[in-house]
Formats: structure tokens, C-alpha cells, sequence
């Protein structure tokens, strides 16, 4: 029983509301929560002025960058070395890895994948693992733990956020940074909510399945340019109920159902154009999960 927290996950926004008050009252860096168990983490960052919470995909990113150049300033970059997000998690955290000269493997959502993943690379001597990340505020640095870890990567991003300072500069610049470099992404999530009942089971297997039958062709007026279904088995992933969508302008859409809940999730990801604000972005994002959340309904 957590009494200041309504929900004590950092993947909700109002578990990080009174802290989030009280590091703007103290004019604090940095705001870092965890779960009960500390597997997930979720952060704030004073800017400007005001508390500004990160994504689960910005928290990742911002971790993979810091980790890539303090291993390549030391000169301990692997040669082998790789690194393992799930497939809805942003496309910014393949942009980096690559840029560094090394590979960013897709896996599907669950870090139990990712966990996968680093066994079956120590079978062999192919690839390395240094760092791995999922939307949904899990992130992992090497493989002493084979869950998502919220201690090391709670100390990761404070020390991100400490060499920032130096520079004079928050998590959010160095984010800016990042969009300069690699183009503006920004993510999200939508869900259609179907009654509990046999019913709204069957209205999302439904769904699913018209999907297939008739994969759309364009979402909105952006064209689909290509599409994944991974109950057929994708890259050599387990088979798994998920349709992922690429679109011709670069932005990205994935649908699957919860696998606990009555519920069709949608994550959704933009990637700026030349000379497009943040805020244009946002509102290409907030119009791409309505017009992919009709397709569904249909």
C-alpha cells in the first residue's frame, strides 16, 4: 500500500506527480522513481524551470548515448559488441547504436526477449551484449541481471544527467541534441479498451483478424509501404500475435492486443521532417493514432 502514490509505477504519470512538485519547490535536477520491485524507472528533469517527465523511450536513448560515448572515449567499445530493443520501442535507439558502429537487434515486447536474446549470444562468440531497452521503462546495462533492471539504470541516468550538468546543460538539451542529430522521433501509445466479457474478446480477435484479411493500404493519407506479421513469424521470432506497419514518410505503427486485458494497444512513432518542430511532430503523431485507431474500430 502505497499511500502517495495513486499508482506506484513509474510508467504512470501521477506516480511521479508529488515528486515531480517537490523538485520544482527545490529547484532538484533530476527526479528518479522506481516500482516496488525495481525492475522499472521512470524520471523528471528540471528544465527551464518546470518538471518535464521523460518516456520510457527518451530514458532509453538517453542511457544507449551515454553508455556508447563514455565506451568509446575509454576505447572499450566491443568489437562484438551489440545492443536489443523490442519492436515498439523507438527507432532513434537503432539510429544510435548504428551510429556508433554497432547493430541494434529488434525483439518482440516482454524483456524476458531481451534476456533470450543475451543467453543465446553467449552460446557463440557472434555478438556482445552491452545495453538493452523497452518503451515501457525497462532498461538493462550488461548481463549480471537478466531482467530489466531499475538500480543500475536508475545510477546510469544519474550519471547522464551529472556529465550534462557539466556541460551546463539538462537531459532535455542533451535530448534536443540527439533530435539534431538523428531527426526528431516522438512515440505513443493509444488503447481501445473492449468490455471484460467473452464478447470483447472475441470483438478483438476480430479486429485482428480483418486486419489481415484486409491490411490497409494507406493509414490516413500516408501510404503504407510496408507491413509485418509476426504470427507468421518474423526474423526468427516466436509467433506472436502483432502487426507492425511502415509508412512512407518513415513513421511507424504497431497493433496488438494485451495479453491480460480486453484491450488493442497502439503504439505509434514519428520521425520529423526538415525544418519540423517538436510540436509539429507531436500533432502528426496525435493525428496518426486517431486515424489508425478508426482503422481498427471499422
Amino acid at each position: 500500500y502505497f499511500s502517495n502514490a495513486p499508482c506506484p509505477n513509474p510508467e504512470e504519470a501521477a506516480a511521479l506527480q508529488i515528486g515531480m512538485r517537490q523538485m520544482v519547490e527545490k529547484k532538484g535536477d533530476l527526479l528518479i522513481a522506481t516500482d516496488p520491485d525495481a525492475d522499472r524507472m521512470g524520471a523528471a528533469v528540471y528544465h527551464q524551470g518546470q518538471a518535464i517527465r521523460l518516456s520510457g523511450n527518451q530514458i532509453a536513448c538517453l542511457c544507449l548515448h551515454h553508455i556508447c560515448e563514455a565506451l568509446q572515449a575509454q576505447k572499450r567499445l566491443p568489437s562484438k559488441g551489440a545492443f536489443i530493443k523490442t519492436i515498439v520501442t523507438t527507432e532513434l535507439f537503432r539510429k544510435i547504436a548504428e551510429s556508433y558502429g554497432r547493430p541494434s537487434f529488434d525483439v518482440l515486447t516482454g524483456f524476458k526477449y531481451i534476456a533470450e536474446k543475451i543467453a543465446d549470444w553467449e552460446k557463440g562468440d557472434q555478438y556482445e551484449y552491452i545495453f538493452g531497452g523497452e518503451e515501457s521503462f525497462g532498461y538493462l546495462f550488461g548481463s549480471f541481471v537478466r531482467d530489466k533492471d531499475a538500480v543500475s539504470s536508475s545510477c546510469l541516468l544519474a550519471e547522464a544527467a551529472a556529465l550534462a550538468k557539466k556541460e551546463h546543460i539538462t537531459l532535455i538539451d542533451r535530448l534536443e541534441q540527439l533530435y539534431a542529430r538523428y531527426g526528431i522521433h516522438r512515440e505513443g501509445l493509444s488503447q481501445i479498451t473492449l468490455p471484460d466479457t467473452m464478447e470483447g474478446n472475441e470483438t478483438m480477435e476480430r479486429s485482428m483478424a480483418r486486419l489481415r484479411e484486409h491490411p490497409p493500404q494507406a493509414i490516413g493519407s500516408i501510404r503504407v509501404a510496408a507491413w509485418e506479421d509476426y504470427l507468421t513469424g518474423i526474423e526468427g521470432l516466436p509467433r506472436s500475435n502483432v502487426l507492425r506497419y511502415w509508412l512512407a514518410d518513415g513513421s511507424k505503427v504497431v497493433i496488438r492486443p494485451s495479453g491480460t486485458e480486453p484491450k488493442i494497444k497502439i503504439y505509434a512513432e514519428v520521425i520529423g521532417k526538415a525544418g519540423e518542430t517538436t510540436a509539429l511532430c507531436d500533432a502528426r503523431l496525435e493525428t496518426l493514432i486517431l486515424e489508425t485507431t478508426q482503422i481498427v474500430n471499422r
